[in-house]
This record gives C-alpha cells, structure tokens and sequence, in this order.
C-alpha cells in the first residue's frame, strides 16, 4: 500500500499499487467464481423445483433455471447476456490492470461484480440458463444465486467507495 500525495490526490488515503491490486482483484474473483460452482453444482444434485425450508420463515431454496437477466428481462438472449457479462468483466480487468493505484475497496467491488457476472456467464455456457436457488419467503423477490449476491454486494460497495471518495476529496479540497 502507499500513501496518496500530490494536488490531485488526497491525503493520507491508502491506495493498493497496480502490483498489489491486480492479484487481490483475481485471488477475490477466483474464490468467489468457486463458491458460485460449487453452490450451483451442489443445488443441481440436491434441490428439486420444489421448495423446501433452509432459514425458515426467511429463506427457502428451490431450483430454477432463468433463461433470462434479473426478473427475467432479456430471455433467450444468452449469447448477448454471456457477451456483455464477458466484456464487462474484461473492461473491469483492464481498469484494474491499466491504473496504477487503487483504492482497496473499489478493488474489492469490482472483484465482486466480474465474480458475478462470469458466474452466471458459465451457467449460460454450460446450460442456456443460469441456475438459481435462494427464494425470500418474506418477501415477493425472483429466485437468485451466490453470483448475484456477489453482483448486488460489489455495486453496493462501489456505490460506498464513490461516495465515500467524493466525500474525501470535498474534504481534502476544503482551506
């Protein structure tokens, strides 16, 4: 890690250098696409399309192949699904690689968004539909997967680190 200086960075900001970044960034998206496999393949040999209790009142799991995007936009559109997942995960890759220092938690978000959209990219590779399995009870959600967790947890911690940027720096810029 190294300490911001200069007029165009903050002070006392602890940023990752590209050579730190670039193997945290694949060490995250590596262990998350795992979990995603293996809670996949543990769902297809286990579950059946018929819900059964797992956090009872608040969880159920089931399985259910979504041949389309989040609530169930875009069906039958797998190769474009699995080519923006592939391109988004590429331009996230080359941000990464290509900047010098980063800031640990955007790291860490955009690990979680690519992990995501790879996971769900390989269901539709392998599948034509990505496999998913948790269902809120509670509430009236789609059924989702490890993958898109990973998806909605990265957009909500760049969501955090952007902000909490654009908070540093008013603060650094004031007299």
């Amino acid at each position: 890690m190294v300490e911001s200086a200069g007029p165009d960075k903050m002070p006392h900001v602890r940023e990752l250098s590209r050579i730190r970044a670039v193997p945290l960034f694949v060490a995250i998206c590596a262990t998350l696409l795992a979990l995603d496999r293996l809670a996949k393949l543990a769902a297809l040999e286990h579950l059946s399309t018929r819900p059964q209790p797992f956090l009872s009142p608040l969880l159920d799991v089931v399985l259910v192949f979504n041949k389309g995007a989040s609530f169930g936009i875009f069906t039958g559109a797998t190769y474009f699904l699995v080519g923006v997942a592939a391109v988004s995960s590429i331009c996230i890759f080359v941000y990464i690689a290509g900047r010098r220092h980063h800031r640990p938690l955007m790291v860490v978000a955009l690990a979680f968004i690519a992990a995501g959209a790879l996971g769900n990219a390989v269901d539709r590779l392998l599948w034509g539909a990505v496999v998913d399995f948790f269902h809120f009870m509670f509430i009236d959600f789609p059924v989702f997967n490890v993958a898109d967790c990973c998806i909605t947890c990265g957009a909500a911690l760049l969501i955090i680190a952007l902000v909490s940027h654009g908070l540093l720096e008013r603060k650094a810029s004031r007299p």
